[in-house]
């Protein structure tokens, strides 16, 4: 006989976080079944959380966040990180910095050959970006013009004239759309905003028009403590506390789904008992389907930057912060591969907190540049502290863990202080600050200077029925459990090339329309 729980209400399905994911899924669910979606944060009310040169500051605020710090990390001077997630109606989507990078179609691949994940491909994620967006840039083989996301290539601004003449100068090549089917090379940033460039986050674009939805109802202040699961390993519904401070349990008629996010969806399944057996007896859970794998295979994307002091005051616009280059380790552009390091430029006023801010600039106009590594080698874990569910979880990502990655980072800033210091950037660049040294020492100042670029992966990878360290299918079904899935970055095998916002809304597009074809 099935374990009964008391439960308040009942829906077909329950999805725990309203962020990238969730918004894609209950809004396509909820026009076949009845959805709650369960949100820990609250509204999107605060007026930055819409402006586009806000989102630094959103992105740090206590009350937009979970701001889990991590543990002192090994191999970065023993520096404890923030990687932020979103704790609001739209999730990370309202806090980030709304770059609308896919990565290279040949991440995608890679899951069906690599990973053997059956129809995850660049055919179908190619589709779920076209299904997804709503845009009148870009060709229509590639982009599509009657989804629920607002994106859009910026235009060609002044400094971007000159930079575009560096990169020539320097060998690198034009991407006229790097969302295309060419990914390397220099190109103009993509974004999802609005046509007056207020943020179009995951829940403007997905559940606020279809708030008056019958079968949608979105619950903010709801923070998930575990999966209800019966006696015949079922996920039957979730426990969760309310604004009001009271417990409150809802039952999942159907299935209950997880997309809480890399962070918090492996939290809550070893708060259900779903995990490493030895890890949940450690803590004092009783393990219910041992899951060796539940936290594990933690990646992220780690930045680091330089400053370079501006000739001429630079208004901080979306038009002036809208370059990057997507570049491979061997700088060989005319070969087919994936990026490796991604540069971008964020031009400003003045430094952005947090940033390290050299004697005697702290009020320059500056040019922010951005090294990031797409494809680190080092992976890590999020672990539980306790049973207590208002416990952080313990995240080590182990950043900087693998040595192969410097070469990367090399690579990176070289090309970037050769770009910067071409004859076309003198007019608007007057030369470097800060103390980035060359050469080998290189590695210190990454080390003691990298921060997170809050794009956690991996922690319930999706992998091969005989990889026992998989947490789901390849439907996103967790395994083990009937009745549960989880779909948000957490299943994804590795990292894209590139942010992540717009590759988990393409995972939500293509695991939804797996759990409607589950249930015809």
């Amino acid at each position: 006989m099935s374990v009964q729980y008391p439960v308040e209400n009942s829906f077909d399905f329950v999805i725990v976080g309203a962020g990238a994911a969730g918004c894609v899924t209950a809004e396509k669910l909820s026009r076949h079944y009845s959805c709650l979606l369960l949100e820990a944060g609250g509204d999107d009310l605060d007026p930055a959380v819409h402006q586009n040169d806000q989102w630094f500051f959103c992105a740090t605020k206590e009350e937009l966040t979970w701001a889990f710090p991590t543990t002192p990390q090994a191999h970065l001077d023993s520096r404890q990180l923030n990687p932020n997630m979103g704790r609001v109606v739209g999730g990370s989507t309202s806090i980030n910095a709304m770059y609308w990078v896919r990565g290279s179609l040949l991440d995608y691949d890679r899951w069906e050959t690599i990973y053997h994940c059956a129809g995850w491909n660049t055919d179908r994620f190619l589709q779920a970006y076209k299904t997804i967006e709503k845009t009148e840039h870009g060709h229509d083989k590639f982009h599509g013009r009657s989804g629920h996301t607002e994106v859009r290539q910026v235009e060609p601004s002044a400094p971007f004239n000159s930079f575009a003449q560096a990169c020539e100068q320097a060998g690198v090549p034009f991407t006229p759309d790097s969302n295309s089917d060419k990914q390397l090379g220099y190109s103009l940033l993509w974004y999802n905003v609005t046509k007056d460039w207020q943020r179009h986050s995951a829940f403007r674009a997905f559940i606020h028009p279809h708030l008056g939805r019958a079968n949608l109802t979105v619950k903010t202040g709801a923070n998930t403590r575990r999966v209800l699961v019966d006696s015949e390993h079922r996920a039957v519904g979730v426990e969760f506390i309310g604004s009001d401070g009271e417990r409150r349990t809802v039952r999942a008629r159907k299935e209950v789904i997880l997309s809480a996010g890399s962070l918090k969806t492996p939290q809550l399944l070893m708060l259900s008992g779903i995990g490493d057996a030895d890890h949940l007896q450690s803590v004092g859970i009783d393990p219910l389907v041992n899951l060796p794998g539940v936290g594990l295979h933690l990646q992220d994307h780690l930045v680091a930057v330089l400053m370079f002091s501006a000739k001429r005051n630079l208004p901080s616009t979306p038009e002036w912060s809208t370059w990057q280059v997507l570049g491979p380790t061997n700088l060989d552009w005319a070969q087919n591969q994936r990026a490796d390091f991604q540069l971008q430029w964020v031009v400003r006023e003045n430094f952005l907190p947090g940033f390290p801010k050299p004697e005697g600039h702290e009020n320059s106009h500056v040019i922010a540049t951005v090294v990031a590594v797409l494809h680190p080698n080092g992976k890590g874990s999020v672990k539980l502290a306790s049973a207590d569910p208002s416990a952080a979880p313990v995240i080590n990502p182990n950043y900087l863990g693998d040595d192969a990655d410097m070469v990367t980072w090399r690579a990176g800033f070289k090309l970037l202080r050769k770009l910067m210091a071409a004859p076309a950037m003198n007019d608007w660049v007057e030369g470097e600050i800060g103390d980035c040294p060359l050469g080998n020492d290189l590695e210190n100042y990454v080390r003691k200077n990298c921060f997170s670029q809050w794009h956690p992966v991996g922690t319930c990878r999706m992998n091969s029925d005989s990889d026992f360290l998989s947490v789901v299918d390849d439907r996103c079904r967790v395994r083990g459990v009937r009745g549960l899935r989880v779909i948000d970055a957490s299943v994804m095998p590795e990292l894209p090339s590139g942010n992540t916002q717009a590759p988990t809304m393409a995972v939500a597009e293509i695991a939804s329309n797996m759990v409607v074809e589950d249930h015809a």
